[in-house]
């Protein structure tokens, strides 16, 4: 698979264990003329080793999978290969896990019912080295850290 990816093409490794979701996301990103799908998984023990072996210039990476779960997935991806962007993209509700992802090492968190160009935007947006979380989610964030609330946050990768 390696092979017929373009240099210039940033590779993905996608961690999703819903079969139907990871084919369409294969299908989104490979579509795409900057993006290819370099490997998937479908559980965290599996996919830690893969990804190392890959070394993609993205993981995309559910909360919840097979085996394990996705934030300490997150976290040994971080311990391992620390210059690795992460994008949780999950189902779970992104105003009680996206800070908890993030401080795993997460360098953002979409959800699952957004659309795909949101999901693109965002994946592009962290392959930037930057930090996507929906504005909603960006100003209670903020919010909290102007308050005093939540000031340990980091956001520098």
């Amino acid at each position: 698979m390696a092979s017929a990816i373009s240099a210039a093409k940033a590779t993905v490794f996608l961690v999703e264990d819903h079969p139907i979701l990871a084919q369409g996301l294969k299908a989104l990103i490979d579509d795409e003329s900057d993006l290819a799908v370099c490997g998937m998984a479908v559980d965290a023990d599996a996919s830690l080793a893969a990804i190392v072996a890959a070394r993609p210039s993205v993981a995309i990476v559910d909360l919840t999978l097979r085996s394990g779960n996705g934030l300490d997935l997150i976290k040994a991806l971080r311990e391992r290969l620390p210059d690795l962007p992460t994008l949780v993209l999950s189902m779970h509700d992104e105003s009680l896990y996206a800070e908890r992802a993030l401080r795993a090492g997460a360098r953002g968190y979409v959800m699952k019912k957004e659309a795909s160009e949101r999901i693109l935007a965002a994946l592009r947006k962290v392959l930037a080295g930057e930090v996507y979380v929906s504005e909603k989610t960006a100003s209670k964030m903020l919010s909290g850290i102007v308050e005093g609330r939540g000031a340990e946050l980091r956001w520098s990768g």
